[in-house]
């Protein structure tokens, strides 16, 4: 697949993301030999992003999480014929991604002889309704530091009371002082779960909510990039951010 090609074949230059040789087993198949049967089918997906380039920013660009979410979501939608059928899903899905203007998808069918079956297909926004992803929202639980981490049976996002805060004069010295003891907080209450991330961005909480990662919230980067910034204390802050993460 050419993403190079795809991306100069209209009159302004696009960015492309691209995912590549994405895995699954599936059962899919119009004729009766492959009822019943899961074969191996590989996965690409280009999608052309209109705009201007982004900043240096993780939550300002396309994820490619949405490009391997639009493939699990579609195949969990149900068993299809048709490898066409299955690239529309993509598309649909990958298109709830206001940015995308364009993709492609290829779909091999790697186990029906000694040879690769396929489909490569190009959608423009427009010819395909959008179908939302699925978004995994954590939960959001608030601690203190230095005490057993609450357990939680879905996607959580903890945030860390310090035990203890340097003391500081002005307003604006507290504040940032309060962020940078609640991100130490979180590095360490974090390392007494195994498999734990400290995130610091939208997409990296976003990351660990659908892989059922435990998350600890280091905040400053989101808070201090906020239109109107809230109270930099832990309760305050818990509260925002659940807010933030149910738009």
């Amino acid at each position: 697949m050419d993403e190079t090609g795809l991306a100069f074949s209209v009159h302004a230059p696009r960015d492309v993301i691209a995912l590549r040789e994405l895995y699954r087993d599936v059962e899919i198949g119009a004729f009766a030999d492959e009822r019943g049967v899961v074969q191996k089918l590989c996965f690409e997906v280009h999608a052309e992003v209109e705009g201007e380039a982004p900043a240096d920013d993780v939550d300002k660009v396309v994820s490619y999480d949405t490009l391997i979410g639009a493939v699990d979501a579609s195949l969990a939608e149900g068993r299809v014929d048709l490898l066409e059928t299955l690239v529309d899903r993509i598309a649909a899905r990958v298109f709830s991604e206001p940015r995308v203007a364009r993709m492609a998808v290829r779909i091999d069918k790697l186990e029906r002889g000694e040879f690769v079956l396929g489909v490569e297909a190009l959608r423009v926004r427009g010819e395909v309704e959008p179908v939302a992803l699925p978004a995994a929202v954590p939960e959001v639980c608030l601690m203190v530091l230095g005490s057993a981490v609450p357990p939680a049976e879905g996607p959580v996002l903890y945030v860390v009371t310090p035990g203890y805060v340097p003391k500081a004069r002005g307003d604006e010295a507290k504040g940032r002082v309060m962020l940078l003891a609640m991100e130490q907080a979180a590095w360490i209450a974090a390392e007494a779960v195994e498999g734990a991330r400290v995130v610091s961005s939208r997409t990296e909480i976003g990351f660990c909510a659908a892989q059922g990662i435990p998350a600890f919230w280091a905040p400053s980067r989101l808070v201090l990039a906020a239109v109107e910034q809230p109270e930099p204390r832990p309760e305050a802050l818990a509260d925002w951010i659940a807010r933030e993460l149910a738009k």
